[in-house]
């Protein structure tokens, strides 16, 4: 009886897990990212795209908790400061920063957002929570600028492994 009450409980999480993947991803308030730049990025011997910062554009993508070629990931595992910066099409006043983690979760520690001329917002700095395919969630009051820039700053050695980020999604109002 308990294994079953167990297994009926997982699979509830995972169903709660899926309409919230979907909630997110069609979120008309919220956009993904187009373009991409790192402060480095890995490559592989082969020296294609995968891990390349475009990886981090566009929607989820990577569907385990894994090292992943469709994520963004810095040129080496555990090297301290590292960040990634995203464009979105379209400029607006935010409300909201969701960053799907993909691989050793919980090492962003700031996120910014640009204004119009160019000046760089910090509207989260701190200790990121996130486990396991997740997402950090940032909200904030709506912003009085518009901003079609974010740019998320990673202590890439507070733990072992490769950090991974599969998406990031701008949630705002064009008002």
């Amino acid at each position: 009886m308990g294994e079953a009450s167990a297994d009926t409980t997982a699979k509830l999480a995972a169903a709660d897990w899926a309409l919230k993947q979907e909630e997110i991803k069609n979120d008309p308030n919220g956009q993904w990212a187009v373009q991409a730049k790192a402060s480095s990025t890995y490559r592989d011997a082969q020296g294609d795209e995968g891990w390349s910062a475009n990886q981090a554009t566009g929607a989820p993508n990577v569907e385990t908790y894994s090292d992943d070629a469709k994520a963004w990931a810095p040129k080496t595992e555990e090297s301290g400061i590292e960040w990634l910066e995203l464009k979105y099409a379209k400029p607006v006043h935010a409300t909201e920063v969701r960053v799907r983690e993909s691989n050793n979760s919980g090492s962003i520690i700031k996120v910014e957002l640009f204004d119009e001329l160019g000046r760089a917002h910090a509207l989260w700095a701190g200790s990121d929570p996130t486990t396991q395919l997740n997402y950090l969630i940032v909200k904030f009051p709506k912003t009085d600028f518009k901003t079609d820039r974010v740019k998320l700053t990673l202590a890439t050695n507070v733990g072992p492994g490769w950090k991974e980020i599969d998406a990031v999604q701008l949630v705002g109002t064009d008002q």
